[in-house]
């Protein structure tokens, strides 16, 4: 089984890069999605990307296709991001949602 080592790094790059670990009103001096990548590639190789670019495809086939073995496999890594106060209240305020 693969072990989409480059996706995991790169969304830990996304998670520093939107200071997504810090609640929404403590955010600043966010990167743009540009920078994340460019501060990503400086750190990577050109196989690197071409490797997370393979995560990627697979990653969304494999959505599409209702198999989600790699949500597993992301969630034996510290990728949780923070939900935005506004999501959780039109979450938490929708009956639907509770049911």
């Amino acid at each position: 089984m693969r072990g989409y080592m480059q996706l995991v790094d790169f969304m830990k790059e996304l998670g520093d890069g939107i200071l997504d670990y810090l609640p929404e009103d403590q955010r600043t001096k966010q990167l743009s999605v540009e920078g994340v990548i460019e501060q990503w590639m400086a750190k990577k190789s050109y196989f690197s990307a071409l490797a997370l670019k393979r995560d990627i495809a697979t990653y969304i086939a494999l959505q599409k296709s209702g198999n989600f073995t790699v949500d597993e496999i992301l969630s034996w890594y510290d990728l949780s991001f923070i939900p935005e106060d506004s999501a959780l209240k039109k979450i938490y305020s929708s009956p639907a949602s509770l049911g």
